[in-house]
């Protein structure tokens, strides 16, 4: 049945239907070579896509991604914050006071970032946002959707990044869209780079004399399984795809700073920097606190220094079914889902001291 409707929806035989099976995962642009998808563009370039493929008009499909405009009769600067470890989803915070490094702090999901970022585009009283980026990255497909929205975002009015205490790898991709990004003396930034691990439990659970059984089709079918390691063929896979996804890294950072793709090599590859050195390293524009990066967003907009900061509330949604449970199991889930996150074996843009401490 699943062959058949691939075969269908995609006019092919049956044969072709199982190569894209047993050749998955695949990059994006072989996906497109090979003809499994028709387009790679992000959710921002859908407008002009569907507009010439003679489908439901944009105006229409949009309708259920925003949400109504705040009506706010003077103009200000948005906040906008992205604080936490990058996840798919929804923001969140942790069921409870969780002392745990690293995994057990707040989560910044794409769904809600994305979201507050398309509400500020209905909003023409914001005539200026400034980022507040206090993040270690996380998984690198949430990290281009919060960006790639930003973008869009740019191209209507000034944009400042604010790095907080740390904004490194994800944490300074989703900086890139800025026009200007401010940053403490003493902040972690930089850490240009992709990294991609999974833990592998089976030597563990045969030594626990606990057994499970993978039911699967195809060859690559546990590509993900955390029962046993990455062949040769899926690790070259795996390769391939941090490879790709450090190139996309480093035309973005190239692009947002005005210098070539060597050069960002030569301060990327995973170093980590603190603000002041980024700032000799050209990564970040000035040294300074929030209240600086309001005053510049205020100047390229043209706006009174006096205008006013307004939060953007980004609240995640209610708490998975999962969580909704006493503290201790609902704690426990948090931990548990936000490693799977990390160490599930797909790409992450993740600071190396976060990763280096769950593989210890």
């Amino acid at each position: 049945m699943l062959l058949d409707g691939i075969a269908e929806g995609r006019g092919w035989t049956r044969e072709q239907a199982l190569r894209l099976i047993d050749t998955a995962p695949h990059l994006d642009r072989d996906a497109l070579a090979a003809g499994y998808v028709d387009a790679v563009l992000n959710e921002e370039g859908l407008p002009g896509y569907l507009g010439s493929q003679h489908l439901t008009p944009w105006e229409q499909a949009r309708r259920r991604l925003y949400l109504k405009p705040e009506r706010k009769s003077e103009r200000y600067v948005a906040l906008l914050d992205i604080s936490g470890l990058m996840m798919q989803g929804e923001s969140s915070q942790p069921p409870a006071d969780l002392p745990v490094p690293f995994i057990g702090g707040a989560r910044a999901g794409d769904r809600t970032v994305v979201r507050r970022v398309r509400q500020l585009m209905k909003r023409e009283q914001a005539a200026a946002v400034v980022l507040f980026i206090d993040s270690p990255g996380g998984v690198a497909i949430a990290a281009e959707a919060m960006a790639s929205a930003l973008d869009e975002l740019a191209k209507d009015r000034p944009v400042v990044a604010y790095m907080n205490a740390v904004a490194a790898s994800g944490g300074y991709y989703v900086a890139t869209p800025a026009r200007w990004i401010v940053a403490q003396p003493g902040t972690i930034t930089g850490s240009i780079g992709v990294v991609a691990a999974k833990p592998v439990t089976g030597g563990l659970l045969d030594r626990l004399h606990v057994k499970s059984v993978e039911l699967t089709r195809g060859p690559n079918a546990g590509f993900y399984s955390s029962r046993a390691p990455f062949t040769d063929e899926q690790r070259a896979q795996v390769d391939a795809a941090i490879r790709r996804i450090y190139e996309l890294f480093v035309s973005r950072v190239a692009q947002s700073r005005g210098m070539s793709a060597a050069a960002v090599d030569e301060v990327g590859a995973g170093r980590v920097w603190t603000g002041a050195q980024a700032k000799i390293h050209g990564l970040v524009d000035e040294l300074g606190d929030l209240r600086a990066a309001w005053a510049k967003a205020c100047q390229l907009a043209g706006l009174p220094e006096d205008t006013p900061l307004v939060m953007v509330e980004s609240k995640g949604g209610a708490l998975p079914p999962q969580l909704a449970e006493t503290p201790v199991p609902a704690a426990l889930n948090y931990l548990r889902d936000n490693v799977r996150a990390i160490a599930s074996g797909a790409p992450q843009v993740l600071l190396p001291v976060w990763w280096r401490s769950l593989i210890k």
